[in-house]
């Protein structure tokens, strides 16, 4: 019976890798198809810039300097809130990667610090950056529209940044074989028997929902209308904004060009829609499935 119960659990696990698989090839097919759709675009429309149709409003009342306060919100939050989430456990260690109670508080802090600094990026769009008719984060308020190049921006940058991931990474093994990839906290969160119930559905929330807000207000919203104040070529801001956003999630060397190309779509369809709604279902489609695929894998 047990023998029997073994190979039933292999062969489910089985099929699941390879739904898994196959479920991933489909998407990246669909994503190749939208890139390729995109390049005709572009080639019919040569004389025309992709970005300028519907380009956001830009506001030369956003103080650079504000540019630092999400930062530093961001820095002193995640260092009160290590120290705060510490006491939950008495005697802990934070010098000690491995122990999981470490990761759980970090990952706390940092969610903690994600909140803060998106609500320190939503003052700063509100007060400077809206305008009537023209607000933020809905832009124009072509919703439907923004929704949807948002799905579709995902796709392409599902089969786009898998595509570099597995190049970089097959780089970094060719030059240093012995290498090994640093692994996502937050997936090692969801994963781990040494966690409480309650920390994966925070972890999901904080990955799926709160970041790609976070960053996208930040990156997109923030940092990429101040940088076109000194900078007048879109497409340029677009690879500035795009190359600092890979180099925040240095924490896995092996993601940055992925994440810095992810950028550039990101920063695309904001400069297409002059909208924050489209980036930021873009962003948490593509961290959605992200941590889904890689949590059933290690399940596997």
């Amino acid at each position: 019976m047990n023998d029997e119960f073994e190979f039933n659990s292999l062969h489910l696990l089985a099929d699941m890798t390879l739904i898994l698989d196959r479920t991933n090839w489909v998407l990246i097919g669909f994503g190749s198809a939208v890139c390729l759709w995109l390049l005709v675009q572009l080639v019919r429309n040569h004389r025309a810039s992709p970005l300028v149709a519907f380009a956001p409003a830009r506001s030369d009342r956003i103080p650079p300097e504000l540019v630092l306060l999400p930062i530093l919100v961001l820095a002193i939050v995640q260092s009160i809130s290590v120290t705060l989430f510490s006491r939950l456990y008495e005697g802990i260690d934070l010098e000690n990667a491995d122990n999981p109670k470490v990761h759980a508080v970090l990952a706390l802090a940092q969610n903690t610090a994600t909140v803060c600094t998106l609500f320190a990026t939503y003052w700063i769009g509100s007060k400077f950056a809206s305008h009537k008719g023209d607000t933020f984060v809905l832009g124009r308020k072509r919703i439907g529209g923004d929704i949807a190049a948002g799905f579709f921006g995902a796709l392409a940058a599902l089969a786009i940044c898998q595509g570099i991931l597995y190049a970089t990474q097959w780089l970094m093994l060719y030059f240093d074989p012995e290498y090994e990839f640093p692994a996502h906290r937050v997936i090692g969160l969801m994963t781990s028997p040494d966690q409480p119930d309650w920390m994966r559905p925070l972890m999901w929330a904080g990955a799926a929902i709160i970041t790609p807000i976070a960053e996208e207000f930040f990156f997109r919203g923030i940092l990429q209308t101040i940088l076109l104040k000194w900078v007048k070529s879109r497409w340029m801001v677009i690879v500035a904004a795009s190359i600092l956003f890979g180099i925040a999630h240095s924490d896995q060397p092996q993601v940055i060009p992925a994440i810095t190309a992810f950028g550039i779509i990101l920063g695309i369809i904001y400069e297409r829609r002059g909208s924050l709604v489209g980036p930021i279902v873009a962003h948490a489609i593509f961290n959605a499935k992200t941590l889904l695929w890689v949590t059933l894998e290690l399940q596997c």
